[in-house]
């Protein structure tokens, strides 16, 4: 898994192939980049054999928390990105170089 946070937005994306899954955190910022978009075309290449399986952004400002997961579940995480006010709008479940998020 790869965290960054330079570009003010949040995006969460997971690949078919074994590159890791890229979170950019970066919504907490003192500007936001503006529109993204919400999904990506399935055969989206955003460098030579690096295709996404799994994309989610929001451009609004926000927080993130990344939790890790105990019990059954030990080996997983999970990343959950709030508004400013603190209501939980998107959670990724993260395991094995791989994430899969959902908006809530």
């Amino acid at each position: 898994m790869a965290l960054h946070g330079h570009v003010h937005m949040f995006e969460a994306i997971s690949f078919q192939s074994a590159h890791p899954a890229t979170f950019v955190v970066g919504n907490t910022a003192s500007a936001n980049e503006g529109h993204v978009p919400a999904s990506l075309p399935s055969t989206t290449e955003l460098y030579p054999g690096a295709v996404v399986q799994d994309y989610m952004a929001r451009a609004e400002f926000g927080f993130a928390t990344l939790d890790r997961l105990r019990g059954k579940a030990a080996g997983r995480w999970l990343l959950t990105e709030y508004t400013v006010q603190g209501r939980p709008v998107m959670r990724c479940t993260i395991a094995g170089g791989k994430s899969r998020c959902s908006k809530l």
